[in-house]
């Protein structure tokens, strides 16, 4: 029983040992001119995540790599390619990923994170942030932050938290929350 049982570890162990070789080959992403379906069924082979696709997602997209990339950078350069096709992809939980028309993902239900806090999703996915200030006033902070946030995303203000809560792209919540780390500070001279 004692060598069966020892074989089994090994064997398990043998398994682990191919599945993170398989896990970190690099592979080639090469879809020109693709259907958004076929791209994000592969993408999905690769991540083991759920795509979900929208009636309206409809088209065709280019991603093009001239040599192997990580599998990991699969999903994100997926994301891109979404972006730029005017979809967004909104993570849900168990790895399923919706893929809606871009004006309409703001309205779907998103991960939701802390400032300085991650909400597990990927810097292309749509995401809601809550950010409280302390030294300054959400509602005049608000009118420097909106050129920096589409206008199909949401920053709102919540005047009695004094935070700004925003929908958008992880991405560009960063770049919305690095800016008010620059700004909220205390008044010089106050």
């Amino acid at each position: 029983f004692r060598r069966r049982a020892l074989a089994g570890v090994a064997v398990a162990l043998l398994f682990s040992a191919i599945t993170v070789a398989v896990a970190q080959t690099p592979v080639t992403l090469n879809f020109v001119d693709a259907d958004i379906d076929v791209v994000a069924k592969a993408v999905g082979e690769l991540t083991g995540k759920t795509f979900v696709l929208d009636p309206r997602v409809k088209g065709k997209i280019n991603i093009q790599s001239a040599k192997g990339v990580a599998p990991g950078l699969a999903y994100p350069t997926f994301l891109s390619a979404l972006r730029m096709a005017g979809f967004a992809a909104v993570e849900g939980p168990g790895g399923i990923v919706r893929v809606v028309p871009e004006v309409d993902a703001k309205a779907l239900p998103t991960a939701v994170g802390e400032a300085g806090g991650a909400s597990g999703s990927y810097s292309g996915a749509i995401t809601t942030k809550v950010i409280p200030l302390i030294h300054q006033s959400a509602g005049q902070l608000v009118n420097a932050l909106r050129p920096l946030v589409a206008a199909a995303n949401a920053l709102t203000v919540y005047p009695p938290g004094n935070a700004i809560i925003i929908t958008d792209y992880g991405d560009n919540i960063r770049k919305v929350e690095a800016v008010i780390a620059r700004l909220d500070t205390p008044n010089v001279g106050a």
